[in-house]
């Protein structure tokens, strides 16, 4: 799994698209990592969130599951960007009164659960008071409960320490919560995961608002809290039930809150005995989440677990710890059976397993069960030494095999738990074996062992382990029994471990010391080759403003030159244009004379054109309605065809859906029965052997009884030897009766080692081809890392290509501005010269058009129907002129 996390955060952002359903299967693994592994993997995440500057919901989906089980801290930039642009969302939505999605509610709730840096950087943004804004209005309008309960859950963890919070959460609206979250989780057969999602929800809202004295109060007095209680406790609380995550999520929130809840969970806790069981739940995650439960609800108080534990089903309790123990066994053996070097990234895989934390969390059950002196009696038989030194010594193999930054976050967890387990076990006053003591002290001296300590002691991801350890050795320490031990024992051992765990961190530090030497040498080069390069661009802009300034006043002559001719042009042009003027006043006079004739002859053509131009409209107005009424009908059919296409796709998807959701059902359905049919035949095979030794003892007993009688009436009376053949036949028969069934009490033993054996057989199996996955899956990966340092080293060549071109591109460009400017010179030297050719053609036409003149008024009336033209062409250039 680490190797999977660690690949996904290195990868490119089309590769982790790829890589999200593998993640989506494994998030409860993700939960088990270390916090900086995780924070990585949700940085990544919210990158993948905004690649292509839009959200999509589908890895916002994940991320926001992933979130509530890791402590973030203050958000990084890809986070920072990512809840930025959700808020920014829900406020545009919210102004232009369209509806939000449920995911982002629901991701910014996630992200505020537990986490005070997010909550600082939200406080700080300037959306922050029209976000409250907008969640207290949604309160009141929206009948969704999803939304409701998110919106409630954001303002809690934000605003609830403020006034603002103060005035929303109220004493009658803390009571209107309790009613909708009751009426939440008092749902019935609820097996959907967005309706579990919301029950959770409920329950870290109540928890989030008892932080308050006042609202703790309040739910302390609450009737509707204890009624609900009594049902989670004594109607939920089953192995059958399929929801059960609620339940235990809702009753170890509840322990936790005030001391006045667990005490009240405690007198109407039903029998102990009967909930035990459910530690070893099928399903892992539940399994796991109800032996947290018990663990906070037992703690390290006698009496509490002296009143749990009643005295009438101690034979139920000996097969539950029997049980707990073979578990137990069986991980550790699983952890310790290769006998190889130990494999990192394998081994860190398993310590992320759920295996082993319900191995951890088992541990601590039977810890805190332990401090019962009849529990302690049932488990003492139970140690085994060995599997503690073989655990202890795998484990301190692994840490000194891990890198620095994994060895920091690495508690052995299996080992210290399993560690304090057999210290209450065999350092209790009523131990009256001096020898499993001895092996004990003696164990304690292995060097492996002052490892796991030192390392329990020296941690800073959780203070819990570093109590239970200081918690064994003042018990150790102290223990009045056998005070020859104690003192023959050396304390050397812990000091060893204790002073390589701190050289190893002073190494680690003299490391990461040197690195940033390293690095702030290399930014000073840096630094030294920028200033270079800035003076070098300074010089090379000084001289392109001497040259822009060389050039400007070289532009300023031509300029001169040019408005000095321009103005000589001007004064012949003016000249001209006098000259041009008087005849064109004596040829409009001529030709005024000429358009009047024409007039009457033009008014009838129009007349004529002008009928025939409505006709054309017309026509061409009834086309275009015709065209525009196919057009729309082709494209309501091209409609109609999409829609039922849309129609059928949705059907489909529909049906297909229904079916995942049912077979899941059955499958599930399928392990349940499963599980209790096989619980029923062994609790039935138990009872059959119960049995059959009853009905030994009493045929023995029969057989003593008539043997008696025998030797009496064989001294009484010799008549009666009849009856003693009888007798004797009687005892032939219950002697085979008593052979038969010890025959079927031992076919019965050896089914069960068979099952046995096949288990086991099963299991490393499984394990060997475990290992060969992971096998393939490192040299996958270091495979990947060759290819990644290939692409970085083209990216690095392309962009120093990429800067040499762009130096040749900008000596380009000036290049093409100086040839420019030179162009434009010349193309105005060509317009002026344009500008005196077309002159002097104009004049040409005007001595043309008085020939025209002259000649219309000599021709005939066919002559004359050509004259408009020539009179349109008369005006353009006298328009000109």
């Amino acid at each position: 799994m680490l190797s999977f996390v660690a690949s996904f955060v290195n990868a490119t952002l089309p590769e982790r698209l790829s890589l999200l359903s593998v993640l989506e299967k494994k998030l409860f693994h993700v939960k088990l990592l270390p916090v900086a592994l995780q924070n990585a993997l949700v940085e990544a995440l919210c990158a993948l969130v905004l690649e292509d500057g839009e959200i999509n919901e589908n890895v916002l989906k994940i991320t926001s599951e992933i979130v509530p089980s890791t402590v973030i801290g203050y958000p990084l930039p890809s986070m920072a960007r990512l809840l930025e642009r959700i808020v920014q969302l829900i406020v545009q939505n919210a102004q232009k009164d369209e509806g939000n999605s449920l995911v982002y509610f629901q991701t910014i709730a996630n992200f505020l659960h537990g986490n005070v840096g997010v909550r600082l950087f939200l406080a700080e943004r300037q959306e922050k008071k029209e976000l409250v804004r907008i969640l207290a209005m949604l309160l009141n309008r929206t009948n969704n409960q999803s939304h409701l309960i998110y919106s409630m859950s954001i303002l809690a963890r934000l605003v609830l320490q403020d006034k603002v919070g103060q005035k929303l959460f109220q004493p009658k609206n803390i009571v209107q919560t309790i009613e909708i979250v009751d009426l939440i989780l008092m749902e019935n057969n609820v097996l959907e995961k967005q309706s579990v999602e919301l029950q959770m929800v409920c329950i870290d809202l109540l928890a989030d608002l008892a932080t308050q004295p006042s609202i703790l109060t309040v739910f302390e007095d609450s009737e509707e809290l204890f009624t609900l209680t009594k049902v989670m406790l004594f109607e939920r609380f089953q192995m059958q039930n399929c929801n059960i995550q609620a339940p235990l999520h809702y009753l170890s929130t509840l322990v936790g809150l005030s001391h006045r809840f667990r005490r009240d969970l405690i007198k109407i806790f039903p029998n102990f005995a009967n909930l035990l069981p459910i530690v070893q739940h099928p399903i892992q995650s539940v399994a796991i989440q109800a032996t947290k439960f018990f663990v906070t609800l037992l703690g390290d108080d006698k009496t509490i677990i002296k009143t749990l534990v009643d005295t009438e089903t101690e034979e139920k309790y000996s097969t539950i710890i029997v049980q707990l123990f073979r578990f137990l066994h069986n991980t550790i053996a699983s952890l310790v059976h290769n006998t190889n070097e130990v494999d990192p990234e394998h081994y860190l895989d398993l310590l992320t397993s759920v295996e082993y934390e319900h191995a951890v969390q088992i541990s601590l059950l039977l810890t805190s069960l332990c401090q019962d002196n009849r529990m302690w009696a049932k488990s003492i038989a139970l140690v085994n030494m060995t599997q503690l030194v073989a655990l202890t010594q795998r484990e301190a193999e692994l840490i000194q095999s891990l890198p620095v930054e994994y060895y920091l976050q690495f508690i052995p967890r299996f080992s210290l738990a399993f560690l304090t387990l057999i210290g209450i076990l065999l350092l209790h006053d009523d131990l009256e074996d001096d020898t499993m003591l001895r092996e004990f002290n003696q164990a304690l001296q292995i060097p492996e062992i002052a490892t796991m300590i030192s390392r329990g002691l020296c941690q800073s991801v959780n203070k819990q382990w570093s109590h239970n350890v200081i918690k064994f050795l003042r018990q150790f320490l102290i223990q009045s029994k056998a005070k020859g031990f104690h003192e023959r024992i050396s304390l050397m051992t812990l000091a060893d471990g204790l002073f390589g765990h701190n050289q190893r961190i002073q190494d680690y530090l003299a490391t990461t010391r040197s690195a940033m030497t390293k690095s702030d040498a290399i930014i000073q080069g840096l630094t030294k080759q920028l200033d270079r390069a800035k003076n070098e661009i300074n010089t090379s802009k000084s001289t392109w403003k001497e040259h822009l300034e060389q050039e400007q006043q070289e532009r300023i002559q031509l300029q001169q030159d040019f408005e000095r001719k321009l103005c000589e042009k001007e004064i012949e042009y003016a000249s001209l244009e006098k000259k041009c003027a008087s005849q064109l006043a004596q040829m409009q006079l001529q030709i005024d004379e000429v358009v009047e004739k024409l007039y009457s002859k033009t008014q009838s053509l129009e007349k004529k054109h002008r009928s025939l131009q409505e006709c054309r409209f017309q026509r061409c107005s009834l086309e275009e309605e015709n065209n525009e009424l196919k057009r729309k009908l082709h494209v309501l059919e091209i409609r109609i065809d999409e829609v039922a296409q849309a129609h059928a796709q949705a059907s489909f998807h529909i049906s297909e859906k229904d079916k995942e959701r049912r077979n899941i059902q059955i499958e599930y359905e399928n392990i349940s029965e499963a599980y209790a049919a096989q619980s029923v035949e062994f609790m039935a095979l138990q009872e059959q052997l119960e049995s059959i030794h009853k009905a030994n003892k009493e045929q023995e007993t029969k057989f003593e009884a008539t043997y008696k009688q025998l030797v009496l009436l064989a001294k009484a009376h010799k008549l009666q030897s009849d009856e003693l053949t009888k007798a004797l036949e009687e005892r032939d028969q219950y002697a085979t009766n008593s052979r038969t069934s010890r025959h079927s009490l031992a076919t019965l033993e050896q089914r069960f080692e068979d099952l046995q054996t096949e288990l086991e057989i099963s299991q490393s199996e499984k394990s060997k081809l475990e290992k060969t996955i992971h096998r393939y899956e490192h040299q996958l990966h270091e495979t990947q890392l060759e290819i990644q340092i290939l692409q970085d080293n083209s990216i690095q060549t392309k962009q120093q290509i990429s800067f040499l071109e762009n130096q040749l591109a900008i000596k380009d460009n000036q290049l093409l501005e100086k040839i420019e400017a030179s162009n434009a010179k010349d193309k105005l030297l060509s317009q002026r010269i344009h500008d005196i050719d077309r002159l002097k053609s104009e004049l040409k036409k005007h001595t043309k058009v008085q020939a025209l003149i002259h000649q219309l008024s000599s021709h005939t009336t066919e002559n004359v129907n050509l004259s408009p033209i020539q009179t349109h062409y008369v005006q353009e250039t006298q328009q000109d002129f």
